[in-house]
């Protein structure tokens, strides 16, 4: 699988999700729903759910 390239913010973008302490949280079936769809529709840049499950999946691999 080919990944897309990080964007130029990602040190600043994570480094606010650390702060929202929103990173390695319990799966929220209403935040899932709400990023899937905003990501249908084009709002969001990159899709967050994407995003989330693979810092999960990396976390827990390190755990």
């Amino acid at each position: 699988m080919i990944s897309a390239p990080l964007p130029p913010d990602e040190e600043e973008r994570l480094k606010c999700l650390e702060e929202l302490k929103i990173l390695d949280t319990e799966i929220d079936k209403n935040l899932d729903a709400i990023t899937k769809l905003a990501a249908e529709r084009r709002i969001a840049r990159l899709s967050a759910e994407e995003k989330f499950s693979s810092l999960r999946r990396a976390t827990l691999d390190n755990l």
